[in-house]
């Protein structure tokens, strides 16, 4: 067996082969769409363990394939709401942060931006980060206003203000 890297990818394989023999191909189409066959032994690991919802594995893997992907900031941003999930807010920081880096049009990675700085009890960061998803047209009060996430910033003015606004825009 390989050393190293090598062991790794090695593992990646063999884990990949044994998930795909035993596992039926219709369940597999069904969690992992029509196209799994075509996607990397990586890809399928992040994809099985965001599935099964074990963050910490999830989170794990995107990282690994975002520092391999030549556009990486999906992996980034799924890597990010992962750790968030597994409650590690320190960790999905840095990750959403670099997602937002890349694409920083995105009303979805500024929320989850908002969320994470909120829960690591980073209330002004989370204020800012919600300011700029509400910028970025997310307009769903409903979801800021019940997200558990967001509680730490619910008793603040501007979260108060905010969300106001949101609810009181035209339609498009």
């Amino acid at each position: 067996m390989p050393d190293g890297q090598g062991r790794l990818s090695y593992l990646v394989h063999q884990r990949s082969r044994v998930v795909r023999e035993r596992l039926d191909e219709a369940l597999l189409d069904d969690v992992l769409g029509s196209d799994w066959r075509d996607r990397p032994a990586e890809t399928l690991i992040a994809e099985t363990c965001r599935a099964m919802e074990r963050w910490p594995e999830t989170a794990r893997a995107y990282e690994s394939l975002a520092r391999r992907d030549a556009k990486p900031a999906r992996a980034w941003f799924r890597a990010g709401s992962s750790w968030r999930r597994a409650g590690e807010p320190e960790r999905a920081i840095p990750a959403l942060k670099r997602a937002w880096d890349m694409e920083p049009s995105g009303a979805e990675s500024a929320y989850a931006l908002a969320v994470a700085h909120a829960t690591a009890g980073e209330t002004a960061q989370g204020l800012d980060w919600l300011a700029r998803a509400l910028d970025s047209n997310l307009e769903e009060p409903e979801r800021i206003e019940e997200d558990a996430g967001l509680a730490p910033l619910r008793g603040e003015p501007r979260f108060k203000t905010r969300v106001a606004t949101v609810r009181t825009r035209p339609s498009a």
